[in-house]
Parts: C-alpha cells; structure tokens; sequence
C-alpha cells in the first residue's frame, strides 16, 4: 500500500524496489550457475545482473547498496576460486574478466547511456540551472548565455560562477556583516538575481591611463582583458567595489575578508584584482578571457590571496549563503579558487557564433553528477528547528510516526503517509519468527525428523559435504576385521536405507522441474507425496503406501531422464541397488544384508572411532565429517595421529555436492587434501590416500569426460590409466613437505576383497612406519 501511495507521486522507490529485486534474483541464478561456468546460460544471467545493476544504480543512488552487495559477493566468490589449487590460472583470470565486463562495465554502460537519453529528453532551460555549470547552461534552449559575446572586455557586464563543485555565482546585497569590518556582504548564491551583476573596471592606478578601457572620441573601441591585467569589479546594484583587508573572514577565520566597499570615488588598492587565466576548454589560446569558457583566478593585488569560495556555509545573518573569502594559502590548483564568466552584456562586441559553446558529453556527465551529489548532501534537516513531524529510523518498524511527503507550507496541500499497522507489524514479527522456526527445525532434523528434502534445507542452512566413501571404509573394516554390526545398529541402518530412497526421488522430481522435463501422469500423481519425509519408528516396516509409487515412478521415463544427469544433483551412487530389490525391503522382517549396510548413506557428523585387529596389531580408525562445517570440531584434536587415511571419491570428478550443486565434489577434495596434508597439526603425519570408488569412474569416463571438468587434463579421454594417474599426481602435488609421503591405493569400497587387499597393503605401511593410530578422512 505504501508503495502504490508513493508511486502516485511519481517517486523513484518503486522502480528502485523493483530493480534492486531483479538484481538479487539474478545473481541468485548467477549463482546456482557456476557448475557449467563460461556457457552460454551462464553469460546470459550474468550480463542480465550487471544489467540490473546498472538499471537500479540509474534509478536512484541509493542502489549502490545492491551494486555493493553484488561486489561483496563477487569478492567472496573470487577469493574462493583462488583457493581451488585445481582451477588453472588462466580460467581464474578469465573469471575476472568476465566480471570486469559484466558487472562494471555493463552496469557503467547503462548508467552513461541514462545520461545520453536525460541530455536528449530534457534539452530546456529550467529554474535549476545553476546548479549546473555555465557551459552546460549555455547549450541548453531558451537559455540566454548562448548569445553571450565570446571575448570578454573592460567596461563588460558579466557574473562570475565559481568553477568548484556546487560553486554559486558571486553575489553582494545591502546587508553588511554583523562583526569584522562590518561592511557589506559578499557571498555565492545558486539563483539568478540582479545582485549578481559586476562590472568590469580598469584597477584604480591605471584609471588615468592611456590604456583606460574607454575612449570618448573612439565609441567603438573596446579593451579586450587578458592575462595578467589588473582590475575592479563593481557591485552593480549597490555600486560597491569588490575589497579584501586584513580582517578574519566570518565563518572561514584563518582567511581574510572579502566584502564590498566604497564606490567610483572612494576606495584604495586593495579594491584591485589581478587576472590569472587557467585553461579554456574549447581553445588553446589562453591569452585573452572567454566568455562561458576559460577558468582564471583573481588573486589580490596586495595581499596575494586568491578569491575563493568552498561552499562553506553562512549562518542565518548571511540567508545561509556560501561563504566567499581570500585563502592566504593561494592554492592555485584548487577548483573552489578559479572562476568563469557565465552571463556576459557588452553593447560593442558581437554575439558568439554558433557551437562556439559546444559541451562536451563526458564534461556536462561529470557535471550533472557532481550537482546531484552537491544537492544530495544539502538536503539535511536544520537541526536547531524543531519539527514534531520529522521521523526516523527507529520510528518506522512499529509506524510510530507517519512520513512527510511533501512541503508544508500554510497554503500547500500536505500529504502524511501512514503504514498499514498490519502489514508493518507482520513484517517485523516474522524476522523474528524466522529465527524461531530456524531453531525448531534444526533441533527436530538433530532427532532425526526430516521435514524438508536435502536441496530444500540446504536453502535454508547453508553447509558442504564429503561425499568420498570414507564411512564405507569404515564399516567395511569392521565387517572384516570386527565383529560386525549389531542388531541396534542394523535398525538404525534400516532407516536409513529407507531415508535414502526417500530423499533420492524427492530430489529426481525436482531435477525433473529443473531440467523441464516432460510431467508424466505418473508424476503428476504420486509427486503430492514426496513432500515431507515421512516420520518411521524402531521395527516399523516401511509404510506400504509409498512402495507402489516409488516402483513406478522409477520406471518413468522422465525420472529416469533425471537420473542419467544425477551427476549435476549428487544423486546416491547406489541409489539404482535399492530402486532394483524394493520389493525386499518393503517386506515386513526386513533387516539390511552387510551389502545394504555399505551401499547405504548417512553423512559423518562429529567424531566416530572404530577399532579392530590386523596383523597381530590394535588399529584404531577416527572417522570425521569432511563437511566444512565438521571440520573445526576435528582437526586440531588429533596432534598424537602419525598416520591420515584421506579417502576420495575419484568417480566425483564430474559430480556436484549435495549441500552446493555449484561446487564441485573432487575441488572440493582437492581443497581439503591441502588443507589437511600441509596442516601444522600433522607436519610429522604420513598420508595414505585411497582413490576411492574407481568402478564407477571406469564406467563414467566413457561419457563424462575429465577435460570438461577439468581443463588442464591433457590425457586421453577415455583412457582409464592416464585419468587415475593424473588425478593421482594432481594429489600428490599438493604435498609441500619434501619429508612426507603421499601413499596412493585405488579402491571400490563395496567390493569386500579389493578392500581387504588394499588394507593389507595399508598395513604394511602401518606397520614399516610404527603407526598407531589412523585418522580417516
């Protein structure tokens, strides 16, 4: 309701609300596409977000809050890329160029191009020009100062518009200061007035000269001023000459006074200015002075200070006017010390020819941005009035007070926006809600309740995963070489046998939606019921409504579709060993085979310790989460540990993870191998590195290739032997202690006998280097 109030008054608030929403929600897709970074897709959602950027930042400055936001990201995002040591080089620059392009010069293009359409549409002279600077005034129609004579003369009528940023023109009224020399004011004013008019005067010791500026037996003679020439300049309305004197300026009182005194008779050489030209932008000659043109600095004859003003403002006494003073530290370079003439009267001199005032884009664009700028920090309430109407930040949220739209003058009609109390309070209520119900669905997912699917929560909470088949290890150990599990354990197991295939279709109808796959009746059926996962008891058998939906939505063409691009949903790699025995499971004793309990999936969290015996000797195995958030619960609790099993999932080379489908599970590998190897916490720590899952990659390479996902892979594409040796030296490489060894084992952590010949080997290890304890990552 607000905003359709403030839209009525054609404000800027909608469109902003409107652009900086589009902002956000491309990036968001921006984000979720960087798996398939460089695609076309991915250009088009990031040029589409500069775009945006540049739509809301042309729309009001205040958008700089979203351009900030979008460039903390990217900063975030960068600074993670430099530490993926698998991303070569040159993808990582071409990265910043891509950002360069999209979301700098994108947006700049936009926001120059908003000034190329306002010079088009608003091309008239308005009440607010001189805010602006007096070339870009003279271009605009109906404006006078386009037939300003070009060279200025003695004997000139003219104003003076100070050349810094905001500058006003130089002005003088009867009013005189209230302390000082108590003579009359000069100051800058922004309006144009008859107070603002001077004369141009020769300086009082050449009025007798033959080079005075007029001659009466030659009507037409005129004396051109120029470089270096010393003059007066008289008030024209009160006839006061412009003066400066060893008086402390009123505001500025490190500086002298400047201020309007005597007249065509009385006055002395501190009446007297002399002339520096600075620069001309349209000509290189800057021997004479150009009306409208050329920057010059007036410096006083005798003190040597030069006239200045800085915007500096006059309390009331002064009608809060800018401050006009000579700056004993004469800074030749500062802008708020030059001047130019804008509007110029001379009987005897011509009007300028035509474009002898052309502007320049760039100039008037810098111009206009200065203005907005200098007028924005203007508008700041007095603080010495006191205005009951006035509202803050704290006072929105609960609408204790209204907002003021308008002035509020006795004969203005007033308008006051009030909030819709409902809507206010409701809006505040539920950030605090949102908190709660993180809490509440944190502790219930702590429990073991899972309301929403993986990518849902991962929405909600964001986190990393492992992913490696480490706890197949594991439990792969304990079948071996343990006691194997007990019946607790093999309940516990069989919820989550049943959890997995949950999970899994939930997330094959919603890569279906994604990837706009073709609904099936099947789907458009049964997918109603995937919503929630549904709560299951100890010794419940799994809830029999649920099995004829999964048979057939798994046979669905759409859902099997959606499985053969699992690697972009970090589907379960033994998902289809579940989907082709659910008759088994669904009956009621079922209880897991050793095979359901490897092929199962449950995310480490924490700490877990297995022991077991090899070889004559006790081992005992810490199994971690390899998650971002597990592992500052870890990895400085094991300084005793000389020996580091680091098990990954060689077969994720081209797989997302489950937390991030933006991320990828090997870089993600990578990363943590080189955190973990080069830790000071296991400087003396050997590493035994398992390549795990290698069946599955021995099948995938045939239709993923490595290069795809990793650029610098320069082997064969369906080589087996040249992949695992390049991801077996891309480890390897890591390793920055010339002292310690990566051991490298390829392993299928379901096949029993492979496993069991792999730790055999491991124990050799163990065994040649005396090591006691085993970590596993």
């Amino acid at each position: 309701n607000a905003y359709l109030t403030i839209s009525r008054f054609i404000l800027l608030d909608s469109m902003l609300l409107f652009f900086t929403c589009t902002s956000l929600y491309t990036l968001s897709v921006f984000h979720n596409l960087r798996h398939i970074s460089f695609s076309s897709q991915w250009w088009t959602w990031l040029l589409l977000t500069g775009a945006s950027l540049g739509c809301v930042l042309s729309v009001k400055w205040v958008g700089l809050f979203a351009v900030a936001l979008v460039g903390l990201y990217t900063l975030e995002d960068l600074w993670d890329m430099w530490g993926d040591v698998s991303m070569p080089k040159k993808t990582y620059l071409n990265h910043w160029l891509a950002r360069i392009v999209g979301l700098i010069l994108v947006p700049f293009s936009i926001y120059v191009f908003s000034f190329v359409l306002h010079f088009k549409l608003l091309y008239k002279s308005g009440p607010g020009d001189a805010q602006m600077s007096s070339l870009f005034q003279a271009n605009l129609e109906g404006n006078s100062m386009i037939d300003n004579p070009l060279q200025v003369a003695y004997g000139s009528n003219l104003t003076l518009k100070n050349a810094g940023y905001g500058g006003g023109l130089l002005h003088s009224h009867v009013q005189t200061y209230p302390e000082g020399s108590e003579q009359q004011q000069i100051t800058c004013y922004h309006h144009q007035d008859e107070n603002n008019h001077w004369n141009i005067r020769p300086a009082r010791d050449q009025e007798d000269s033959d080079e005075a500026y007029d001659q009466p037996d030659n009507p037409d003679f005129v004396r051109l001023l120029r470089d270096g020439d010393k003059i007066r300049l008289v008030h024209i309305a009160t006839g006061r000459n412009l003066h400066s004197h060893q008086v402390a300026a009123p505001v500025s009182s490190s500086q002298w006074e400047v201020s309007g005194y005597g007249n065509e008779t009385e006055g002395d050489i501190q009446d007297n200015w002399i002339v520096e030209i600075v620069d001309d932008s349209l000509s290189k000659n800057t021997d004479s002075l150009r009306s409208l043109t050329t920057r010059f600095r007036l410096r006083h004859q005798r003190l040597g200070c030069l006239l200045t003003a800085d915007n500096t403002v006059l309390p009331p006494w002064g009608f809060k006017q800018a401050e006009v003073f000579c700056d004993k530290q004469s800074d030749d370079d500062s802008a708020y010390s030059m001047w130019n003439v804008e509007q110029h009267w001379n009987h005897k001199l011509p009007a300028a020819p035509p474009n002898a005032y052309k502007s320049p884009f760039w100039r008037d664009f810098i111009a206009l941005n200065v203005a907005m700028w200098t007028a924005n920090n203007a508008l700041t309430p007095d603080p010495d009035k006191v205005d009951s109407l006035s509202s803050g930040p704290t006072d929105w949220p609960m609408v204790t007070l209204g907002l003021r739209m308008c002035g509020w003058g006795d004969k203005e009609v007033k308008f006051f926006l009030l909030g819709n109390p409902i809507v206010w309070w409701l809006s505040i209520a539920s950030i605090f809600l949102f908190g709660l119900v993180v809490a509440v669905y944190v502790i219930r997912r702590q429990r073991r309740i899972f309301d929403m699917t993986n990518t849902q929560w991962n929405h909600f909470i964001y986190a990393r995963a492992g992913e490696s088949g480490k706890s197949t290890v594991i439990k792969q150990m304990r079948l071996i070489h343990a006691s194997g599990f007990k019946t607790t354990e093999r309940e516990g197991f069989r919820v989550t046998v049943f959890i997995n295939v949950f999970s899994t279709m939930q997330t094959l109808l919603e890569a279906v939606d994604l990837l706009n796959l073709r609904v099936t009746e099947s789907i458009l059926k049964y997918s109603h019921m995937f919503k929630s996962i549904p709560s299951l008891e100890e010794n419940q058998p799994f809830p029999h409504d649920y099995l004829l939906p999964l048979k057939d939505l798994w046979q669905d063409s759409s859902v099997q579709a959606a499985y053969q691009k699992g690697n972009a949903f970090a589907l379960h790699d033994n998902i289809a060993y579940f989907y082709n025995q659910m008759d088994v499971l669904w009956e009621s004793h079922y209880k897991p085979t050793d095979q359901d309990i490897i092929r199962c999936r449950a995310k480490t969290t924490g700490i877990s310790e297995t022991a077991f015996h090899l070889g004559g000797l006790t081992y005992r195995m810490f199994d971690v989460g390899g998650q971002r958030s597990e592992r500052k619960k870890w990895i400085h609790c094991f300084d005793n540990v000389t020996a580091i099993l680091f098990v990954v999932a060689i077969s994720g080379y081209d797989q997302c993870l489950i937390e991030d489908r933006a991320s990828n599970q090997m870089h993600e590998a990578l990363m943590l191998f080189d955190t973990t190897c080069n830790s000071h916490w296991f400087t003396r720590t050997s590493i035994i590195l398992l390549l795990n899952k290698i069946d599955i990659f021995k099948k995938k390479i045939n239709d993923s290739p490595i290069g795809k996902y990793f650029p610098d892979y320069q082997g064969q594409v369906v080589n087996l032997n040249t992949g695992k040796n390049y991801f077996k030296q891309k480890f390897q490489r890591l390793n920055r202690n010339s002292d310690k060894r990566v051991y490298v084992h390829f392993t299928d952590a379901t096949d029993t006998t492979l496993l069991h010949n792999v730790m055999i080997a491991v124990s050799d290890i163990v065994v040649n280097e005396n090591i006691n304890n085993t970590l596993v990552v």
